[in-house]
């Protein structure tokens, strides 16, 4: 761009152009079905669909590494995990009542008032003792995102290989449609606090996408500190408002193990730090050329040894324990051990202007707990609400959060610490309503939970719950029969 793009002249010039609504802004235009690749304004993309993992050890990190070295290098490729948490769990409820009331009489009546009652605790929370909300019903969902400027025969070979490899580690990976695509992009655009069900929209493929992502009616207002959405509902056909507030790194932390996220969603020992209200937890990364970084990285160890080695030596202490960590990134980079990544992290919270600082406040101090100190990107709002978008980053806005100061540069054996694939345990098969200490929706039914056998062992403290929890098991189980 030129300079003179720059002057008044041009702005005045720019603001005459016909841009009404923000769906312009958008680079989504058709879907390939064939191939199930996204077409854009100057990029071509895939998304797929994933199980969260219950758990991670050492050799799950490593297996990630293994896959990040597979990955394509360079300014053309990107690449993005989002661990989506809302409230959307109403239809899983319903679906847990059908199977419940089969037997009818007292015991239909009994699984309708148990969903009426899940299904407010999803919305409110659970009543305690506290006056503080802090545990209610979600449900995980692990999305992919890849994007590139090169061919699509070029993004198919890659989106086989990555299905193959994923599939390996236990993600389950299935590919993204159209309506898919557009029901995710909506739910962020447009998202209802007050929506307790997925969103449902019909895809026209005589349409571009981008004109089929948000309500006609829908208003922006953006402040340094959130994104504030209002749009028609859906369903209520109500007016709804909606603050969307964008948290990122402040700086990287000494230590992380991939293994520590679930400890971002809620803290087991400190249930009060946990994240409440709906979010989205985005990793955008690219992994740079190889070759660039070993040469960059060569310049520098000559430049501190030549210092290490003379009189300035005393003048920069810190120059000797440089030159060590320079030299085995340089070993790690030849033997393959790892590559450089650009690293993003994005935690998009979905509030009410009246709850918005209690969010942040919560959401910072969960973070904390997790050893990870996160910022409100104030000033930054409206980039970081695009940029946790699909795809956006193959459309420019690379260049954009680089400027910021948004990307971090990482070894990709640290950066796949960092993505967000570990959760909580799930089970949707039916039974009595048992969710996880992280928040997850989840129900148990010993006769249907994949075990070897149906011995169970409860221990607990005086007052704990013990006699409650086999009443409802009991209650649970004679369905069964």
């Amino acid at each position: 761009m030129s300079e003179s793009s720059f002057s008044f002249q041009a702005l005045y010039e720019k603001s005459k152009f016909p841009k009404n609504h923000m769906h312009h802004e958008l680079p989504y235009r058709y879907f390939d079905d064939e191939h199930h690749v996204f077409e854009n304004t100057a990029s071509v993309g895939f998304g797929l669909k994933m199980s969260v993992l219950v758990g991670a050890n050492d050799e799950v990190i490593q297996t990630l590494n293994s896959l990040m070295l597979n990955l394509k290098e360079g300014n053309d490729w990107d690449y993005q995990f989002v661990l989506v948490g809302n409230n959307q769990v109403e239809h899983l409820i319903d679906a847990n009542c059908e199977t419940l009331s089969r037997r009818g009489g007292i015991m239909e009546k009994f699984a309708k008032n148990e969903a009426i009652y899940a299904k407010h605790a999803s919305k409110y929370g659970f009543k305690i003792r506290s006056k503080i909300h802090y545990y209610d019903l979600k449900n995980y969902e692990l999305l992919f995102f890849t994007s590139t400027t090169k061919t699509k025969d070029e993004l198919v070979a890659l989106k086989n290989i990555l299905e193959s490899e994923l599939a390996q580690i236990g993600l389950n990976p299935q590919p993204m449609n159209a309506q898919d695509f557009i029901c995710y992009v909506h739910d962020h655009v447009n998202f209802n606090l007050i929506q307790t069900k997925p969103t449902e929209l019909d895809y026209n493929p005589l349409d571009c996408i981008h004109e089929q992502v948000m309500s006609p009616d829908t208003a922006f207002d953006v402040d340094d500190e959130s994104v504030t959405t209002s749009c028609t509902a859906l369903l209520s056909k109500k007016q709804v408002r909606t603050s969307i507030v964008s948290l990122g790194l402040k700086k990287l932390p000494s230590e992380m193990r991939l293994y520590q996220l679930p400890e971002m969603l809620a803290s087991v020992l400190n249930p009060e730090k946990s994240l409440v209200c709906p979010h989205r937890i985005s990793v955008n990364f690219r992994i740079l050329s190889t070759g660039r970084e070993s040469l960059n990285n060569t310049k520098k160890i000559k430049g501190l040894d030549k210092i290490v080695h003379s009189p300035m030596r005393m003048f920069v202490p810190q120059a000797e324990d440089e030159l060590i960590e320079r030299r085995d990134l340089q070993r790690g980079l030849l033997e393959q051990e790892f590559k450089v990544g650009a690293m993003m992290l994005t935690v998009s919270l979905y509030t009410n202007e009246q709850k918005q600082l209690e969010s942040i406040t919560k959401a910072i101090s969960t973070f904390e707990k997790a050893k990870l100190d996160m910022v409100n990107t104030k000033k930054m709002q409206i980039n970081s609400f695009l940029a946790v978008l699909p795809f956006q980053m193959s459309e420019g806005f690379f260049d954009d959060c680089k400027k910021f100061g948004r990307f971090r540069s990482i070894k990709t054996s640290n950066l796949v610490n960092f993505l967000p694939v570990v959760a909580e345990l799930k089970n949707f098969s039916g039974g009595m309503l048992l969710p996880t200490m992280r928040h997850q929706l989840s129900f148990f039914d010993p006769f249907n939970c994949g075990c070897d056998n149906y011995n169970i062992a409860l221990t607990g403290g005086s007052g704990s719950g013990k006699s409650f929890f086999m009443q409802s098991l009991a209650k649970g189980v004679m369905v069964s029969f």
